[in-house]
Parts: structure tokens; sequence; C-alpha cells
């Protein structure tokens, strides 16, 4: 009797090893697996984190490329005058206002006749949107500082603001009671414009809420307003013949001079911030010291003849050469230094209303007939 229990003992004992040993056995190969799958999912980690960097190394050497892109433009093209037509544009219906180009060199804005404002990518001349929106015929465009907002005057006498990106309407600003002629969003603080009007008013605009933060009156019509580089002051062109400096905290004409015989069409900032560039139907730009006010050089050409109320000139990037668009559909180009006339472009076969030259060293113009050529 003593001998089978000790006999069962130990086929219990042997058994309960085996089981032992097989769930050994078991926990190594999970452990095993476990340690397959821990290194599958760390390689996984890896690939997907070898694809990320990739992903922004991708991004940033585009970023990089068209940094490049922009400052090789610069670089080169800002001592560079333009003498060929790259691209002809189809902008506006009707004739076109104004042309603005966005400060990265890659899109051009065209405001025209057909109460729209045209946008168009300056390296392949394609038109990529159009804001729409405005009652009347778009006057003025203008970027803000980043290229994210656009804003547009119009005879109807409104301001619109768009996003650059989608399209979409922000805010219709009104409170003008003529014809909007110009207007600027600070390169400051995207959150503040500011416009004018043949209603004789000045306005400073809150951008965020699409309202006036402040209305100034003077004695004649303005065609055209531009910030100082502070922005605590304004300089506006008008029927008059007269520049007048504001003082936009105390909200009053601080100085005022009469520099053409005829109404200003543009008053134009220059990267000299000393100095703003006037354009008038006396047929003469002007360069005027902003701290005096007087005149230090005038710009005028034989065949020289401005063709419309809202005809503005440009700047090159570097400060050293202006341009401006005739009533005989030339461009004509002028050095500072001196005030000689260098070149006459031609390509436009109607008035150039409008020119514009950015910092990427893009030229544009454009003309009554709705035509904006790029220039290179």
């Amino acid at each position: 009797m003593k001998n089978a229990v000790l006999g069962k003992v130990e086929k219990l004992e042997k058994e309960n090893a085996e089981l032992v040993e097989r769930l050994m056995e078991m926990k190594t190969k999970e452990a095993e697996k476990m340690n397959e799958i821990n290194d599958l999912y760390a390689d996984l980690l890896r690939q997907k984190k070898s694809v990320e960097l990739n992903a922004r190394a991708e991004s940033l050497a585009e970023a990089s490329a068209a940094s490049m892109k922009a400052l090789s433009m610069s670089t080169v093209m800002s001592n560079v005058v333009p003498s060929k037509k790259r691209h002809i544009l189809q902008s506006n219906k009707g004739g076109t206002h104004r042309v603005a180009l966005s400060h990265d060199g890659f899109t051009v804005a065209s405001a025209g006749e057909d109460k729209v404002i045209a946008m168009f990518d300056t390296n392949t001349g394609a038109r990529t949107s159009e804001l729409t929106g405005l009652l009347g015929a778009a006057l003025d465009v203008t970027f803000s500082a980043d290229d994210s907002l656009v804003l547009g005057t119009s005879t109807d006498c409104s301001l619109q603001l768009w996003d650059a990106l989608t399209g979409r309407v922000r805010h219709r600003l009104t409170g003008h009671a003529q014809k909007v002629t110009s207007a600027r969003i600070s390169q400051i603080d995207a959150k503040r414009a500011i416009s004018c009007s043949q209603d004789r008013n000045v306005k400073l605009w809150d951008l965020n809420r699409g309202h006036v933060t402040s209305s100034m009156l003077t004695s004649s019509g303005v065609y055209s307003v531009v910030f100082d580089a502070n922005e605590q002051q304004a300089y506006s062109g008008h029927f008059d013949g007269a520049i007048r400096a504001w003082d936009l905290r105390a909200g009053n004409v601080a100085r005022e001079t009469k520099v053409h015989n005829g109404l200003i069409t543009a008053v134009f900032d220059t990267p000299n911030q000393n100095e703003i560039l006037t354009n008038s139907r006396d047929n003469t730009l002007k360069l005027v010291d902003i701290r005096t006010m007087d005149v230090v050089q005038t710009f005028s050409a034989p065949k020289y003849r401005v063709g419309t109320d809202w005809s503005n000139p440009c700047v090159s990037p570097d400060g050293q050469h202006i341009a401006s668009g005739g009533a005989d559909g030339a461009l004509f180009i002028w050095r500072v230094q001196g005030g000689r006339l260098m070149t006459t472009l031609h390509g436009h076969d109607a008035v150039v209303a409008t020119c514009a030259w950015n910092a990427a060293g893009v030229l544009a113009s454009a003309c009554k007939n709705g035509v904006c050529l790029l220039w290179e």
C-alpha cells in the first residue's frame, strides 16, 4: 500500500515538473514574441521618424530654396533695369487702374474697371484667383506685410478686405461718401489701415473689427495716401497740387506745401525713408524731402504725359530708379541721381495707368485696355 502511494506521488511530481517545464517554455516563447513585437514597433517608430524627418527636411529645403531664390532675385534684379516683356496678362475687362506686387514677388494683383482684383503667379503668368464683392470699379489694391491680406478700394465708396489665400471677404469697410481713391495696410501692425477719398477725408481703420478709428477732413479732394516709415505720420496728395503731412495721433494736418501745378495722382514711399515720390497731372514727378517738404528732384520727359487721375509711379528696390506710365502707352524709367531718363519701355497700346516694382525685382505695368505686362 505504501509503495503504491509513493509511486503515485512520484508520478504526480514528474507530471508537475513536466507541466512547469512546458509552462516555462511557453513563457519563454511568449517573451520572445513580445521581444519581436517590441523590436518591430521600435523599427516602425524609427521608420516613421525617418519619414517625418525627411518630410521636414524637404519642407525646409523648399523654404530655403524659395528664400534663396527671392534673395537672389532681389540682389541681382535690384541693380538691373528691365528691358523686355516676360508675361502678358489679361488682367481686367474695361481697364486696369492699379497693380500691386506681393512682398515675396510671387503674386501680382490688378484692380480694374470690372470690379475685380485679379491675382496672377509672376513665375508662370497664370491667373490664380479673383477677389470679388466690390460694387464699383476697383481703384487701388495693396498687400499686408506678410501677404496674407489684400485690401482694395472702389468707386462704390467702400474698401474691402480679403484673405489672400482663400479669397474670403473679411470685412467691407464703409464710411467714405465718395470714391475711395487709395489705401494702405500698415506694414507694422496688420490690424491697421489708412485710406483717402474724393470726399476730402483721410481715415484710419481697425481691420480686426472693420471699423473707422479716426476721420480727418481736409480742404481738397485726396487722391493718394501713404504712411511714413514709423507710421506716426501719413502723407497725402491732393486735387489742389499740395501734399499734406498728417499727425495721426493728433488727427490733423501738421504741414502742407504745394509742389505741383495740377492734381497729384499719387504719393509713393521710397527706400530712402526721408523722401516721398509724387506724380501729377502737370506731367512731372517730384522727389520731396519730408523733413523740410522741399522738392529735391524733378523728373520729366518731352513725351511723358499723365493719362489718368489715378496714375501711380513706382521705385526700384535699390531706390536708384523710378518708373511711371505715360498716355502714349510707354513706361518711362528715370535714374534718381540726376533725374535723367534712362529708357522707355514699349508694349502697351493704351494709357499706362499703373506700375509696381518690388523687392524681388519684379516690375509690372498695366494699361486702360486691361493688359498687365511683367518685365525682366
